[in-house]
C-alpha cells in the first residue's frame, strides 16, 4: 500500500488487496461497459461515467507517447482497467482479473491530472508485473515492493514534457515508506475504518450510529476470527 499527496490520502494496495472488488467482481463485470485497447479491457461499472473512461484513454494515450516500452509491457501485464467503487484504496491491483482497478471519484477528482492519472496505472501495472514473477504482498515484503513501483512512477516522470507533479508525489512516497508501520496490517485496516466512516457520513448516516457500528463490531471481531480458525482447521483435516 502507498499513501500519497492530493486531495485526500492515495491509497494504494496489493496481494491482501481489493477485498470490496473481489466480492463484485462477476457481477459487477457483467453490467460493466467497456473497450478494447491494444488488446487491453478498458472500462467502466456505470455507463453514466462517460468522462471516467475519457479521462483513463487520455492516461494511455500520455504512457503510450512518452513511454513505449513501459505502455507494450503494461498491455502484456494486465489484462484490464476497471474503473469501480472500492472500499479503502483509490487505486489496486488485483491479482484474480490481472486488472488495475481505480476509484471512479479518483479518476475524476479536481486535482486529478492526464500525468498523475498515467503514473497511478504505471504504479499497478508494476505491481502487476512483479505479481507476475513471483513478489506477493505479505506484510514484511511490501516496502520493498511498493518501493519498487514507486520508482517505476519517478522513470516515468522524467519522460513526461511536464511530470514535476508525479515527480514530487513519488518522491514524498518514498519518504513515507521510511515508517516501519506504514504498511503494517494495522495501518491497512486503519485506513480500511477511515474510508469506511468517510462513506458513511457521505451517505447522511448519524455519527451515533456509526459509533454503535464500530463498537459492535470491535465486540464481535473475537467471536469472527475464532469461527475463520476453526473452519481452517476443519478443512485441514478433511484434506488429511
Amino acid at each position: 500500500m502507498i499513501l500519497r499527496t492530493g486531495t485526500k490520502s492515495q491509497t494504494h494496495s496489493s496481494g491482501l488487496r481489493c477485498k470490496e472488488t473481489q466480492r463484485r467482481s462477476g457481477t459487477g463485470r457483467l453490467f460493466s461497459r467497456g473497450e478494447y485497447v491494444d488488446g487491453l479491457w478498458v472500462g467502466i461499472d456505470d455507463p453514466k461515467r462517460e468522462p471516467v473512461l475519457e479521462r483513463l484513454r487520455a492516461a494511455l494515450v500520455l504512457i503510450k507517447t512518452y513511454d513505449p516500452l513501459r505502455y507494450r509491457r503494461l498491455t502484456r501485464d494486465l489484462k484490464r482497467i476497471w474503473a469501480t467503487p472500492l472500499h479503502g484504496p483509490h487505486a489496486c491491483f488485483y491479482y484474480r482479473l490481472d486488472a488495475c482497478v481505480l476509484n471512479p471519484q479518483y479518476v475524476l477528482a479536481e486535482t486529478m491530472t492526464p500525468e498523475l492519472l498515467a503514473s497511478t496505472i504505471v504504479h499497478e501495472a508494476t505491481h502487476a508485473r512483479l505479481w507476475g514473477i513471483g513478489f506477493r504482498y505479505e506484510e514484511e515484503a511490501r516496502p520493498r515492493v511498493e518501493a519498487i513501483c514507486v520508482r517505476r512512477e519517478l522513470v516515468f516522470s522524467a519522460k513526461l514534457p511536464h511530470g514535476e507533479q508525479v515527480r514530487d508525489r513519488a518522491e514524498k512516497a518514498l519518504m513515507s515508506l521510511r515508517s516501519p508501520t506504514f504498511l503494517s496490517n494495522a495501518a491497512f485496516a486503519k485506513s480500511r475504518d477511515d474510508y469506511a466512516v468517510e462513506e458513511l457520513r457521505r451517505m447522511g448516516v448519524p455519527s451515533w450510529v456509526i459509533r454503535s457500528v464500530f463498537v459492535l463490531r470491535r465486540v464481535l471481531r473475537p467471536f469472527v476470527a475464532a469461527a475463520r480458525r476453526a473452519k481452517r482447521v476443519r478443512l485441514v483435516r478433511s484434506a488429511d
